[in-house]
């Protein structure tokens, strides 16, 4: 009876956001969000009848000795809440590595008493979070946006790329942060668009902005670090002058000076270093299934780069079509062989895209995305984690590929939902 109030809670949430939509938007809406939830059980199963181990288990097993202790004892769970690391770890018999990971057991455990201990309904909780973070951003982009149905068709059909679906699914850290980066972005497109300050989506942006910095540190900052070499490179390329060029530079180095204190490991001194060093201790770890190995990394910025577009390459298209692995890892490589595809047959398009004179956007969006690119694969070389790392930014090389395809186009007037979606103005 308690599971069912939590199913219904979902149902609640699901359907509001189902009527906040214009009816134009609501197939959509409904085959994403069944997309969404879909993957999340297959990645459940996969932990639970595959792997037998991973993180959702060890995630799961946490939240369900909260919730059963908070069953006999509600002041347990006031107790976890709002314990510190070691005290949270006296309470319960299972290892927590740091405070990031306790604040994601915190939200799992509060999220578990409202689905009654139940795995299955948490993680639609997690997917649902996940999923309205990516169709609101949507919904704000396709609202602001000139480019027309075609356009608005490519970021529709981005939701259901499988594996960025199924790793932004689920009980895992990355539903929450995925969710969460969507929000930012949703924000932070109409206050681009609009002069009128909300203090609700304010309000909003500050929440989603905390919740990525304790939860992904790293994350976090190349986020801030994105955002302001977008904002800053955009200002200067509007209003070109030495006064422009100097407060933009000036806004690049006072950025890069703040993101050194989120983390030791940001440090300007630590942080090629404690790249490697992390590239180093998952080569070390006993993982079966392909990973990179660039056996030639030193801890140096020289080093680093000469194998820049090595480390690229491979952090975009690996695992190869001819890699073994397990099933997320076959999936994945198939996924690469797809967008490598699209990628080659559409390179007519891209190259308009990335060189014509009034594409400035996407140059500096496309060279955000391979500097990110660049440090996950550098310290990640464990291909089944990269794929889940993945689902932060891989959006954007999936758009630049179907944006425009010729295959897309041909295909559009013949789904009904989606040639009513056209931009909708100011």
């Amino acid at each position: 009876m308690y599971e069912m109030f939590g199913i219904l809670c979902l149902m609640g949430f699901v359907t509001f956001g189902f009527f906040m939509n214009p009816p134009k938007y609501r197939t959509l809406y409904l085959a994403a969000f069944i997309c969404k939830m879909a993957f999340g059980v297959v990645l459940g199963c996969i932990y639970f009848y595959y792997y037998g181990v991973g993180d959702t288990l060890y995630y799961d097993g946490v939240a369900t000795t909260v919730f059963n202790e908070t069953s006999r004892n509600f002041g347990f769970f006031l107790d976890f809440l709002f314990a510190d690391l070691p005290t949270a770890q006296a309470l319960i018999p299972f290892e927590i590595a740091n405070n990031r990971t306790l604040l994601f057991i915190k939200i799992l455990s509060s999220v578990y008493l409202l689905a009654a201990g139940n795995y299955w309904i948490a993680g639609a909780y997690f997917s649902f979070f996940s999923f309205s973070g990516s169709f609101y951003a949507f919904r704000i982009w396709a609202k602001y946006h000139k480019g027309g149905t075609l356009s608005i068709a490519t970021m529709a059909l981005v939701l259901f790329v499988p594996s960025l679906a199924t790793w932004s699914a689920g009980v895992l850290k990355e539903p929450v942060v995925v969710g969460a980066l969507f929000y930012v972005f949703g924000i932070l497109i109409y206050f681009k668009n609009n002069k009128k300050l909300d203090v609700k989506l304010l309000v909003g942006l500050l929440v989603m902005g905390l919740l990525i910095l304790k939860i992904k540190y790293y994350v976090f900052a190349l986020l801030v670090f994105g955002l302001v070499v977008y904002g800053a490179l955009a200002y200067l390329n509007k209003k070109r002058s030495i006064k422009t060029f100097i407060t933009s530079m000036a806004a690049l180095g006072l950025c890069l000076f703040m993101i050194q204190w989120i983390n030791p490991n940001l440090h300007y001194s630590n942080f090629f270093a404690a790249l490697i060093e992390n590239y180093k201790a998952y080569d070390l770890l006993e993982v079966n299934g392909p990973r990179i190995n660039l056996v030639q990394l030193m801890p140096s910025v020289a080093d680093s780069f000469q194998l820049g577009i090595e480390i690229i390459i491979q952090g975009i298209f690996r695992p190869w079509i001819w890699e073994k692995g397990n099933f997320l890892v076959h999936l994945a490589s198939i996924e690469n062989a797809l967008l490598l595809f699209l990628l080659v047959s559409n390179w007519k398009h891209i190259k308009l895209k990335l060189l014509g004179n009034n594409t400035f956007d996407w140059k500096i969006i496309v060279g955000i995305f391979l500097v990110v690119t660049f440090l996950f694969t550098i310290s990640t070389p464990v291909l089944g984690t990269l794929i889940r790392y993945k689902s932060y930014y891989a959006y954007i090389i999936w758009i630049l590929a179907l944006q425009n395809h010729p295959l897309l186009i041909k295909q559009i007037d013949k789904v009904s939902f989606i040639k009513k979606m056209k931009f909708e103005g100011n």
